[in-house]
């Protein structure tokens, strides 16, 4: 998914939302997308499941407000996001988490996991967190 652009301030995931579901992202691109809020190549709110983006580059996407590559916002517990074996490369977010923003609204004892590995993270640019904010 590339040049796709959200320029509404109501838009979550330039390129793709996954909204109170669960899925798999597996070899893809994402680049050159933009959003007016947050998720410049994908948006993620309240996952219901597990959720894997693997084998994925995800470059020189912009967000005005947080997470460049990626926005993952939730207030539901025992969900799982694991990003393995892709890039985060050359994204911008005005706000925070450049390459990923990861942000939990709940009470701090429920379980989350967020796992990224064998993920290269460079060159992501934010106000706070460049490669990625937790």
């Amino acid at each position: 998914m590339n040049n796709i652009k959200c320029s509404s301030p109501q838009c979550l995931g330039g390129a793709l939302v996954i909204f109170n579901s669960k899925g798999s992202i597996d070899s893809s691109y994402f680049t050159n997308n933009y959003c007016q809020s947050d998720g410049g190549a994908i948006g993620i709110v309240n996952l219901n499941g597990n959720t894997t983006i693997s084998k994925t580059e995800i470059k020189d996407n912009v967000s005005d407000g947080n997470g460049g590559g990626i926005s993952f916002i939730t207030n539901l517990s025992n969900n799982v996001l694991a990003v393995t074996q892709s890039v985060l490369e050359g994204n911008t977010a005005k706000q925070n988490g450049g390459g990923a923003y990861l942000e939990f609204q709940t009470d701090p004892t429920y379980s989350y996991l967020t796992s990224i590995s064998s993920t290269s993270v460079q060159f992501n640019k934010a106000n706070l967190g460049g490669g990625v904010l937790y």
